[in-house]
């Protein structure tokens, strides 16, 4: 999850599509390790979750969804985005395979056209942002076709991700259990409110929502926050007491640990091999580190200052620390598809 993405969507309101007065959850699976579609549709009834994003139609989720109370947002996938956006028939059958073949049984709400699209600035990403709203009017189109609306008159304000990480990398502020808990549990008792809160603009309106995510994700990429936004751990167990339904009071919980880092960090830092690493996968990423240019791999040259120990865990370590140091402007980051972590100790002193 990005602070600085926009998430842009089309709601579909179908007949009994009024919200259910619960929070959502968003459920991501971009890790290797998290529980099975199965136990992870248990989790969310279990945790009385009252709606659920998805980051496209899987249609196994979709067919465990079937029966349940449990109102569901599917998506179109960035890569077919401007398919979609120049060919009506290809919008038509994306609306067949993804909404029809599993509604009304499974309780498909919203349909929401890509994820984070302004932020890919690249050339191919930039192409993407004209198609965005061409692909929406397909889909619109689509939809009517099937005699399934839009009602303009009561589309509401919807938040499609929020939330706070619990634990993150040396220098990412304020992440911690304390803070996600006390984010995520205020958050809950707001928009679960009775009457609804709403805005200013419209009081007394409930306002869909959607904690962001389910589970921590090792295989997210960027800093080490992206990994650590989830309710549950990846073996499925709570990281913090929260209640989706808000009615448990806040001195009901058991006392959170203390937050330690809500002040930046002005120490030094250092990118190092993750213990227990795979060795050949290590060095595919030192290669790639040392393939950077800028220096990165010079002082591990032969006859240089840290070419010794001779070792695959004592290059890859210098190699992360260094690209990392040369290139986190540019937005690189310690993580190395997860062979990399960050350390506060200096690595050469026990080279």
């Amino acid at each position: 999850m990005r602070g600085d993405a926009l998430l842009f969507f089309s709601l579909l309101v179908l007949s009994d599509a009024m919200p259910s007065g619960k929070i959502g959850v968003n459920y991501g699976r971009l890790g290797n390790n998290l529980p099975s579609a199965g136990q992870s549709i248990e989790s969310l009834r279990a945790m009385k979750a009252g709606s659920v994003k998805l980051y496209d139609a899987n249609p196994e989720i979709l067919r465990l969804l079937a029966g349940t109370d449990i109102r569901v947002s599917i998506m179109v996938p960035n890569y077919e985005i401007i398919n979609i956006a120049t060919n009506q028939t290809s919008a038509n059958k994306w609306v067949e395979d993804n909404v029809l073949a599993y509604h009304p049984e499974t309780m498909i709400r919203t349909i929401l056209v890509g994820n984070e699209v302004l932020s890919y600035c690249s050339d191919e990403g930039k192409r993407m942002w004209n198609h965005l709203v061409p692909a929406m009017r397909r889909i619109k189109i689509s939809l009517r076709a099937q005699d399934i609306h839009l009602d303009f008159h009561s589309i509401r304000l919807s938040i499609a991700e929020t939330g706070w990480p619990s634990a993150g990398d040396t220098g990412d502020t304020g992440a911690s259990i304390y803070n996600a808990a006390t984010y995520n549990r205020n958050l809950v008792t707001k928009m679960t409110g009775r009457p609804p809160i709403g805005t200013p603009a419209r009081p007394g309106l409930f306002i869909p929502a959607f904690i962001f995510s389910l589970y921590d994700e090792n295989q997210k990429t960027g800093p080490g926050t992206e990994r650590h936004w989830g309710l549950l751990h990846a073996n499925g167990t709570s990281i913090y007491q929260i209640d989706l339904t808000g009615k448990r009071a806040s001195s009901e919980y058991e006392p959170l640990p203390a937050t330690h880092n809500d002040m930046p960090y002005g120490g030094k830092s250092w990118c190092v091999a993750a213990p227990d690493v795979n060795l050949t996968e290590l060095e595919g990423a030192l290669t790639f580190a040392c393939s950077q240019g800028n220096g990165t791999c010079e002082a591990l040259t032969p006859g240089k200052e840290c070419y010794e120990p001779l070792s695959v865990i004592w290059h890859a370590s210098f190699a992360f620390s260094s690209y990392w140091a040369k290139f986190r402007s540019q937005g690189a980051s310690c993580y190395f598809n997860g062979l990399a972590v960050q350390t506060t100790s200096d690595p050469s002193e026990s080279a």
